[in-house]
C-alpha cells in the first residue's frame, strides 16, 4: 500500500525543494514503494506539504499535486514568498507530506510522513562571511573569539537536531540569529 512515504528536503536562503523518495515497487528490495501490488501515484487524487516554521503553531499548506508524489525523482520547488517570508530563516523547521488516495469503496485514504530539520544557511553564511573578516594574525580578539564560539554552536545545533532535541537546535540557532545578521 506505499504505506512508508518518504521525502527529503533540501534548502538554501530563498527556496526550499522537496523530493519524494518513495520510488518505485521492487518486489524483495523496496515493496512498500509505489506501483502494483501498492498505491501507484495515479491513484493520487491529492498531495500537500504542510510546513511549519521554527517555533510556529500553524502550518502553511503547500499544494504539490499533480508535481509530487512521482517516482521519478523530479522535485518541487517552494520559494520563500510561497511561504510569506522573506528568505527561509535559520531553526527547526517541521514538514508533513500528506497524500490522498481515493481507491474506491473503500474511500479516501491519506497516508503522511514528518520530519524535522534544521535549515541553517543563513547562520552559516553569517559565520562563513565573519570568518573571512577576522584577523587571522590576532585569534585572541573579541570577534575571532565570538566566531568561533558561532561555529561551535552551530556545530552542537546540528549535532542536537540530528539526535533528535528539536528544542535545543531551536534554542541555538535562535541565539546564534541574534548574535549574526551579517546575512539579511
Amino acid at each position: 500500500m506505499a504505506e512508508d512515504l518518504r521525502f527529503n528536503i533540501e534548502s538554501d536562503k530563498t527556496t526550499i525543494h522537496i523530493f519524494d523518495t518513495t520510488g518505485k515497487y521492487k518486489k524483495n528490495c523496496n515493496e512498500d514503494g509505489w506501483g502494483t501490488p501498492n498505491f501507484r501515484v495515479t491513484d493520487i487524487s491529492k498531495a500537500e506539504l504542510e510546513v511549519f516554521p521554527p517555533e510556529a503553531d500553524t502550518p502553511i499548506i503547500i499544494d504539490l499535486y499533480p508535481s509530487l508524489p512521482n517516482d521519478n525523482g523530479i522535485g518541487f520547488e517552494i520559494l520563500a514568498q510561497d511561504l510569506g517570508l522573506d528568505e527561509i530563516t535559520s531553526g527547526v523547521w517541521k514538514f508533513t507530506y500528506l497524500t490522498y488516495h481515493c481507491p474506491g469503496e473503500e474511500g479516501e485514504q491519506i497516508i503522511s510522513s514528518t520530519c524535522y530539520m534544521l535549515l541553517d544557511d543563513v547562520i552559516e553564511c553569517c559565520i562563513e562571511n565573519r570568518k573571512t573578516q577576522a584577523d587571522v594574525s590576532d585569534v585572541s580578539s573579541p570577534a575571532s573569539q565570538k566566531t568561533v564560539e558561532l561555529e561551535t554552536l552551530l556545530e552542537n545545533a546540528r549535532w542536537a537536531a540530528c539526535k533528535g532535541d528539536r528544542d535545543a537546535a531551536q534554542k541555538i540557532a535562535k541565539y546564534i540569529s541574534l548574535q549574526c545578521k551579517c546575512c539579511l
